[in-house]
């Protein structure tokens, strides 16, 4: 039987960035854009992994028949809106000179920190076949 892994159309999901699924430590398939992809699954149960560049690897345990679904999380988004707001906020800062180019230098670094250590996927179970009675 297989798990139904969906991609969740948002303006952070480009057509060109990978999504690579494993499951059970084994990489079955990469989904780009707002694709889907069934991966077979050998058990009743297994745990399937999404990574995509530069980002931490999320999993998530999944039985036969599920469907998931892998989306950014709301996190990410806002933190994707405020770095065009700090990059115009540091520009228009060192013009006029009101700050100083270090203490602009520890906001990058503190913003890059704060990147990191976000999940930025998450993986959601919108159906299971044990749910609907299959």
């Amino acid at each position: 039987m297989t798990v139904k892994v969906i991609r969740k159309k948002e303006r952070m999901t480009a057509d060109w960035t990978e999504l690579e699924v494993y499951l059970d430590e084994a990489k079955v398939t990469s989904i780009y854009g707002s694709d889907t992809a069934e991966v077979e699954l050998e058990g009743e149960t297994g745990e399937l992994k999404v990574k995509q560049i530069m980002n931490k690897v999320v999993t998530k345990h999944v039985k036969q028949g599920d469907t998931v679904e892998v989306s950014n999380s709301r996190t990410m988004i806002w933190v994707g809106y405020l770095l065009p707001v700090l990059l115009l906020i540091m520009f228009t800062s060192s013009i006029f000179d009101l700050l100083n180019f270090w203490i602009l230098s520890v906001l990058v670094v503190g913003y890059i920190i704060f990147i990191s250590g976000i999940k930025p996927l998450q993986i959601k179970v919108i159906s299971s076949s044990r749910e609907s009675g299959n």
